[in-house]
């Protein structure tokens, strides 16, 4: 039981995770009862055309009024989005962001869709009838999602999925964008756009550039094995790349 964690303070609140058509007002109570703090819905798609295809068994109507009902009733919400699910495309994502904001839940988590080995996804996947997102789309997916919620001032909370010892078995994963540290590839990613949009529209052949990173993004802006500033300076014919500490991203020639 929670309850004595609860009143020594050791713990905060309760967070579970559920389908929006499991939410039912007259079960408020109970969660309450639970200290339940925060639930969240796995929506995975606010496109009705998406969710059937995906056999969700749920609407898009389904999360709107799970959403409405809990944030009512004072719990802090989060949604659950997938990108590459059978059915999806580009615009049919970006109208679940928008959908998703117009919710304006607590916080967001966003995985891609991975096709694991002895499931129906599988089969159509060996069909042919299901082409999963490659790498690249899925980081820009990502990008514009993170992004669009930042904007609105919703976290995103995670990107990707959490690694299993069963998803690291040999061939468990058939096929999809998985890699263990999605959400730093992502970052990564977003960082070596803002550096492209610094230093287009100047000649910097053979100079030295220094970029100002805060300390916690250093990793990101570097990118897996400094392969950021690697593209950075080949692509701009740079004399190299120096790393200081900033307040904000931001660069100074050296």
């Amino acid at each position: 039981m929670v309850t004595p964690y609860i009143a020594h303070g050791q713990v905060d609140g309760v967070r579970i995770s559920t389908r929006p058509d499991d939410i039912d007002p007259d079960g408020m109570d109970v969660l309450r009862e639970l200290h339940v703090k925060t639930v969240e819905i796995g929506a995975q798609s606010l496109v009705d055309e998406v969710l059937s295809a995906s056999r969700r068994g749920h609407s898009s109507a389904d999360v709107s009024k799970a959403t409405r009902i809990l944030k009512a009733q004072g719990f802090e919400v989060g949604l659950h989005l997938m990108i590459g699910l059978p059915g999806d495309s580009r615009e049919y994502f970006y109208r679940t962001v928008d959908a998703a904001i117009a919710l304006a839940p607590d916080m967001v988590r966003i995985h891609p869709t991975l096709v694991f080995r002895d499931t129906p996804l599988a089969e159509a996947f060996y069909r042919g009838d299901y082409r999963p997102l490659t790498l690249a789309e899925a980081l820009e997916y990502c990008k514009y999602a993170k992004k669009r919620f930042h904007e609105a001032g919703i976290p995103v909370i995670r990107l990707g999925l959490q690694s299993t010892p069963e998803m690291e078995e040999t061939g468990a994963v058939v096929a999809g964008p998985y890699h263990q540290a999605f959400g730093s590839l992502v970052a990564a990613s977003d960082f070596l756009d803002q550096s492209f949009a610094l230093l287009r529209g100047r000649d910097w052949r053979d100079q030295w550039v220094t970029f100002h990173v805060p300390p916690r993004q250093e990793s990101a802006f570097r990118g897996d094995r400094s392969e950021n500033l690697r593209i950075l300076t080949e692509y701009f014919h740079l004399g190299g790349i120096k790393v200081a500490r900033g307040e904000k991203f931001c660069i100074s020639s050296s």
